[in-house]
Order: C-alpha cells, then sequence, then structure tokens
C-alpha cells in the first residue's frame, strides 16, 4: 500500500482517478467538495453502494448529479445493491428528498433503514462505493471529512459498522406511507 498523502481537491484532477486503482486521501472541507467526490464514486461503481447519514445531507445527496449517479448504478444490473441507512428518513421524504423518491421508483434495488434507536448518538456520516472507494466525515454536521478511490481495508471497517447497524434497524413504516 502506498503512502497516504492529502490532495487538494479540484474537478479537473478527478478525471484522473479510478475507483478500485486510486488509492490517495482527499481531504474535504465543503458541502461541494462532499458533493463532487460522492457523485464522481457513485458515476464510477458498477455494483453496490451503501450510505450512512443523518438526515440524507440535501446539500450532497440531493443534487442531479448524485441522484442520476444513483440510478445509473440502481440500472447498472440485478446484482446492483444500494443500502442507505438514515436517522431521519421521513424528515428527508417530508422535504422531497429526491433519493427517496428514487428508492420508492427503484425499490428492487434501493433500500432504506432507519437507524435503530441504540445508534440514535452515532454522528458519524459515510459512504462506501463497491467496497473500495468511501467517504467518511466523523461529525455528520459538518462537511470535514477524507475520501479515497481505492481503501479496500478502510471500506471493510466501515461496512463492518454499516452492517452491523443495519442488521439491527427496520425500515420506517411512515416512509412508505407518505405520497410521491
Amino acid at each position: 500500500m502506498s503512502d497516504k498523502l492529502d490532495i487538494d481537491l479540484s474537478a479537473e484532477m478527478l478525471i484522473n482517478y479510478e475507483l478500485g486503482k486510486s488509492d490517495e486521501n482527499f481531504t474535504l472541507g465543503t458541502a461541494s467538495d462532499n458533493t463532487l467526490l460522492a457523485s464522481t464514486l457513485v458515476t464510477q461503481a458498477r455494483q453496490s453502494l451503501v450510505l450512512l447519514t443523518r438526515e440524507l445531507d440535501p446539500k450532497i445527496y440531493d443534487t442531479q448529479a448524485f441522484i442520476e449517479a444513483v440510478k445509473s448504478l440502481a440500472l447498472r444490473g440485478r446484482r446492483s445493491e444500494i443500502r442507505i441507512l438514515a436517522h431521519y428518513p421521513v424528515k428527508a421524504m417530508r422535504r422531497g428528498h429526491r433519493l427517496l423518491h428514487l428508492q420508492k421508483r427503484l425499490s428492487s434495488f434501493i433500500s432504506v433503514k432507519k437507524i435503530h434507536k441504540d445508534y440514535s448518538e452515532y454522528n458519524e456520516a459515510f459512504l462506501v462505493a463497491d467496497q473500495q472507494g468511501y467517504i467518511h466525515r466523523q461529525d455528520a454536521s459538518r462537511f470535514d471529512g477524507i475520501a479515497n478511490f481505492y481503501a479496500p481495508i478502510r471500506c471493510r471497517e466501515l461496512l463492518k459498522t454499516f452492517d452491523d447497524i443495519w442488521d439491527k434497524s427496520e425500515p420506517d413504516p411512515e416512509l412508505w406511507q407518505l405520497k410521491i
């Protein structure tokens, strides 16, 4: 594994990075940094996406680029799997979050669960694409974070956390009662 170094994020630079191959850390500090990296990682994903978030961060996950990337991933093949954990999915749906509208249309590929009350104090946010690349924010209320296109060991750690929470969590019945 190569030594990690922090690299300033720019849209032009991302053209040279490939999910599953490029092993450098990106330091994120703004919503636009997160949006650009999330959309790029999901666009390059071929099979899976997991997302753990408090309120589905609309500045990141309710953007046209991100929604299109998720839709493409979901429709890429029958093995596509997108799993989302959120503390407040109903709140996001009431605000008209496009990702949840997409989930209702593509429920065979996109699953959403409300985070179990045992994890109510968990305040990290992360995204893992194809078990290879990730974005991680230690504090979900801030946009500061780290991302990497190829960090399978770190991704396994994040996926373990995700799966532990996923297994205890359930779909929010209120989410299905809301009209699109």
